[in-house]
């Protein structure tokens, strides 16, 4: 299930992600668990779903943080996610930000 997850991403099916990709990992191993929730957090960045997209990142680096801090996919998501937030009086979402400087994804 999580490889042909991880396929339609790739062939940018991101509706079959979205709708298809709340699995419950948790039984999993922790490095196919973070790969599945980094992938579904993409689409869900690409489908709009900013927050939610945010959520599955937290939950993907609380389990492993190496694993996430060193992925340049989660940089590209994170780039994503910041470029979506709403600024407000010129902040962005300090937890957002926080963890893209944690991954390195901005100075």
């Amino acid at each position: 299930m999580l490889h042909r997850l991880s396929a339609e991403l790739d062939l940018d099916n991101i509706s079959y992600v979205v709708e298809r990709g709340q699995v419950d990992v948790d039984h999993m191993s922790p490095e196919r668990g973070v790969s599945h929730r980094i992938d579904y957090a993409r689409a869900l960045s690409m489908a709009g779903q900013g927050d939610s997209a945010f959520a599955e990142l937290s939950k993907a680096e609380h389990a492993s943080p190496q694993l996430v801090r060193n992925n340049p996919r989660v940089r590209d998501t994170l780039r994503d996610l910041i470029k979506q937030s709403p600024v407000t009086g010129s902040a962005r979402s300090s937890e957002l930000f926080m963890m893209a400087q944690r991954c390195r994804a901005v100075e």
